[in-house]
């Protein structure tokens, strides 16, 4: 509560372009929290649904293209994925059919590949949609500190200011505002830029964990795929 307490009265005291930098302090600190949380909270469910996928994909004794699954995984980044690949193999052994006129599916060296290629792109498209908007928090690493040091410089020339002006208790008054202003802001801004950083680091090597689960999961598919149904 003291902690608090400080800051308050540090913005009490400030002057009206020291009350605008905290409030932009404050600002960010809001948008770069509220963006960590939720982040972390879609992160963590996005990681139960992908194990109960892989259990629920494990257990399943039928043909990789018989398989289904419960509703409630069908948020899951692998059933997305799964999906996609179900429907791309599909066409392709389509295609084989009608070119080949015979009635067995398979699939050639190019296509598996073409298979593959499919799959990579569709993890890239879901990696990117997994960092959307991390860039709010690297943009808070930056810019909390250097609101910091603009509430510093402000706080400063304002105590500056107010030694030159005469009356020793306006003048003491107008320094240690000043003074408080500076260190309140700088303290503020550190207090961002140190969670946002650990929360972006974090965030990012989660993101990276759900890609690689995904291309292990995409290299599964298309070795279950290439043993089953590839003829050259």
């Amino acid at each position: 509560m003291t902690s608090i307490y400080i800051f308050v009265s540090a913005f009490k005291d400030s002057d009206g372009f020291g009350k605008i930098i905290f409030m932009l302090l404050f600002s960010v600190s809001f948008i770069s929290w509220f963006m960590l949380l939720y982040k972390a909270r879609q992160f963590a469910h996005l990681e139960k649904q992908m194990h109960a996928f892989l259990e629920n994909f494990q257990k399943k004794e039928q043909s990789i293209f018989e398989k289904t699954f419960l509703e409630n995984l069908s948020s899951s980044p692998l059933f997305l994925l799964y999906k996609n690949f179900k429907k791309c193999a599909i066409d392709l052994f389509d295609r084989n059919r009608q070119l080949d006129g015979v009635d067995i599916n398979f699939l050639s060296r190019s296509d598996v590949e073409m298979l593959n290629n499919f799959l990579e792109q569709k993890i890239l498209l879901e990696s990117k949609t997994l960092e959307k908007n991390l860039f709010i928090l690297s943009t808070s690493i930056s810019l909390a500190p250097f609101l910091g040091i603009l509430g510093t410089v402000w706080g400063l020339l304002v105590s500056l200011t107010g030694l030159g002006k005469g009356g020793a208790a306006l003048s003491n008054q107008v320094v240690m505002s000043g003074l408080s202003t500076a260190l309140a802001t700088t303290v503020i801004g550190l207090l961002i830029a140190i969670p946002a950083l650990i929360g972006y680091n974090y965030l990012r090597s989660k993101a990276k964990e759900i890609t690689q689960s995904m291309l292990g999961f995409s290299a599964l598919l298309v070795h279950e795929v290439e043993m089953g149904y590839r003829r050259d």
